[in-house]
């Protein structure tokens, strides 16, 4: 049936749920993981349980369980294609991650908090993912950076004020804006900035410049945005000049475009990937310079 306003019914969770989450997969299917489950009036209970909403067929199938129970978690979509669940009401310092092509989750590394819910997980251009402010012992000021290629977490500079229940959106030049929030029941009107790190992005460009010999290896950048909506950049440096071809496959090993197919010179090149008539989903780009051949994964949400 479709309504007045443009909204149609669709399926039914399998479990009823609240402060869980929903995160768009590279799939094209939405990860709901977690939550309150309330079984009486003004008795919740925090649950694990998760399931896959198809937007193809509008239904909800359940996914494999989370190890712990969560409820005002954070889930992030990692530049892998891998969702980062941090935190959580009453959770230790545990998080993980979900795999949607094996339907599987895997523990990380422990955050620097005793517990942490309520907050904000914000992607870094740089891949990382910034947690900040929330509940720990307390409303908290404390942030953390994930690196998902260690499964580690590292606190960075406090914020400002502490703070609960906040946004955190990310800038095009790579900064994080945190607004609002509540800290010790009084709504916070401070808004203020993560000065994130681009020190890698920006070097790797100026070190091929400032190099009269040339750069000394073959590298394979991770592509910007990432993931990204319509077209993306992908860098590649070459120490000597090589016939390249550059191709993005889908994640069958289906050819999907070639972007390259001729020769470049010494140094850092980029080619943007216009993918506006391409459907959403998890794609992979492999380079082949001479003999050195390299693949990475891109996402792409529509």
């Amino acid at each position: 049936m479709i309504h007045s306003r443009g909204l149609s019914v669709t399926d039914n969770l399998n479990i009823d749920r609240s402060v869980h989450t929903a995160t768009l997969l590279a799939n094209g299917k939405v990860l709901i993981a977690g939550g309150m489950r309330t079984s009486t009036p003004g008795n919740g209970t925090n649950i694990n349980s998760c399931e896959i909403y198809n937007p193809v067929s509008g239904i909800f199938s359940l996914a494999q369980n989370m190890s712990l129970p969560r409820a005002s978690h954070a889930a992030t979509l990692l530049t892998d294609g891998s969702v980062l669940i941090s935190g959580g009401a009453w959770n230790n310092r545990n998080c993980e991650r979900y795999d949607f092509t094996s339907n599987t989750w895997s523990q990380t590394g422990d955050m620097t908090v005793t517990r942490r819910s309520s907050h904000t997980a914000t992607l870094l251009h740089n891949g990382k993912v910034l947690l900040a402010g929330g509940y720990t012992d307390a409303i908290s000021s404390s942030a953390e950076l994930f690196d998902p290629l260690t499964n580690s977490f590292t606190a960075v500079d406090n914020m400002f004020t502490s703070r609960e229940q906040h946004a955190s959106t990310i800038l095009p030049d790579g900064n994080v804006l945190v607004t609002g929030g509540y800290s010790t029941d009084n709504p916070v009107n401070l808004a203020e900035l993560y000065i994130a790190d681009t020190s890698s992005t920006v070097g790797i460009d100026n070190q091929i410049s400032a190099q009269q010999t040339g750069p000394e290896s073959f590298h394979l950048l991770q592509n910007y945005p990432n993931p990204f909506n319509s077209i993306t950049t992908i860098k590649f440096i070459l120490p000597q000049a090589e016939f390249v071809n550059l191709t993005i496959y889908d994640h069958r090993g289906t050819k999907i475009k070639t972007l390259l197919n001729e020769k470049r010179s010494i140094g850092l090149h980029k080619i943007n990937f216009d993918a506006k008539d391409v459907p959403g989903g998890l794609y992979f780009y492999k380079i082949v310079a001479g003999t050195f051949v390299s693949t990475k994964k891109l996402v792409l949400i529509k």
